[in-house]
């Protein structure tokens, strides 16, 4: 018997059974020695290369998984999931806890990519519109858009999270509800003064998250054009209404091309017109606000407000319907309370109103019959 110098194999022919190698004389006995050892020193080289490459791949890994940085794309799995949350929107966070950053908040059938499985309770996805990759609730994610919980579901829970009702105040045209609690954040709809939302979250000390009932939306707003007191609604300019309601004359109407605007401030801004009155009609003077604006209140409409004192004269003379700059089938509009109604056939039905003219407007008579036919000039 011998051991193979080569492998080590226990033979008792002349060639060994496991590599072939021919029996020589310098081979050791089987009988009185052990198997030669094997250096281990291939073996340790192998074993340090071996764990080189782990940890290169463990590294490597970890970057695709994170990003690798803010300039480096995380690389996708083309599996999505949709937004699906009680409340209607769901948030992407920084890290798998709820207490972490908020990285954006996405409303319900917002679709996420799936990057991967943190654990039972989060997933890592992205949101591809935002570019935010980050941390979702599981329970709040499913597979299908027809899973997604409706919208209807979702109003329902409006008044369960929501931290109190404000109203949109003192802005000059409108205040902008944005996908994102800054400036750069994509305007998703507009609100306007008196609007009502439903505070979700104070984001920050300059943002807040909000449902705006008018739209449906939900999104961020400066918080400084917020209110929780209705009546503390403002229209973008100083609103001073007077003390007294006391009437101390009546004045006409007069001289507009179309009407006569009354007004929630002395402004000429559109955005504070609340009502219309028309040539002819009589509104009672409360005060002499300033050379401009004069505080009324309107017979016709019952609305108190500001018009232009310009517009209005203590005595009112009907438009002659004989002034010689008149054409001969040409009239003037005369007597109405509020205006004279032009319609698509004759009948007193409302449902044939197609306009209306006012006071002091001149008109071109095309047919006399039992129903004037009339056009505006």
């Amino acid at each position: 018997m011998w051991y193979c110098s080569e492998c080590g194999q226990k033979n008792d022919g002349r060639f060994c059974m496991n590599c072939g190698a021919e029996y020589c004389d310098n081979q050791p006995p089987a009988y009185s020695e052990q198997p030669p050892k094997k250096s281990n020193k291939g073996l340790i080289i192998a074993i340090i290369a071996i764990a080189a490459l782990l940890v290169i791949g463990a590294v490597v890994g970890v970057v695709a998984f994170t990003g690798g940085g803010e300039d480096q794309e995380v690389e996708g799995t083309g599996i999505y999931y949709y937004v699906s949350s009680e409340e209607g929107y769901a948030a992407i966070y920084e890290d798998h806890n709820i207490q972490s950053t908020v990285l954006v908040y996405l409303d319900n059938g917002t679709p996420v990519e799936f990057l991967d499985s943190e654990n039972d309770v989060f997933l890592y996805v992205m949101d591809n519109a935002s570019g935010f990759s980050g941390y979702m609730r599981s329970d709040e994610l499913v597979k299908s858009a027809d899973d997604v919980i409706s919208a209807e579901k979702s109003q329902e829970t409006i008044e369960e999270i929501s931290l109190g009702e404000y109203y949109v105040t003192n802005t000059k045209d409108s205040l902008s509800l944005r996908d994102a609690p800054g400036s750069d954040g994509n305007v998703i709809a507009k609100l306007y003064n008196g609007y009502c939302v439903a505070l979700v979250e104070q984001t920050s000390s300059k943002y807040w998250y909000v449902f705006d009932y008018n739209s449906g939306e939900y999104g961020y707003v400066l918080k400084g054009y917020l209110t929780d007191d209705e009546s503390k609604v403002k229209n973008g300019v100083e609103t001073v209404k007077p003390t007294s309601t006391t009437i101390i004359a009546d004045y006409y109407v007069s001289g507009t091309k179309n009407y006569l605007a009354i007004r929630s401030a002395p402004s000429s801004s559109s955005t504070v017109e609340i009502g219309k009155s028309y040539n002819g009609n009589v509104v009672g003077v409360i005060e002499k606000t300033n050379g401009t604006f004069w505080y009324v209140y309107d017979y016709s409409s019952g609305l108190y407000g500001y018009v232009k004192c310009a517009y209005l004269t203590t005595s009112y003379s009907e438009p002659s319907t004989t002034t010689s700059s008149l054409g001969t089938d040409e009239y003037v509009v005369t007597g109405t309370k509020n205006y004279l109604a032009i319609r698509s056939e004759p009948s007193s039905s409302e449902t044939v109103e197609i306009g209306k003219s006012y006071n002091g407007n001149v008109v071109n008579v095309i047919e006399k019959n039992q129903w004037y036919f009339l056009v505006c000039i």
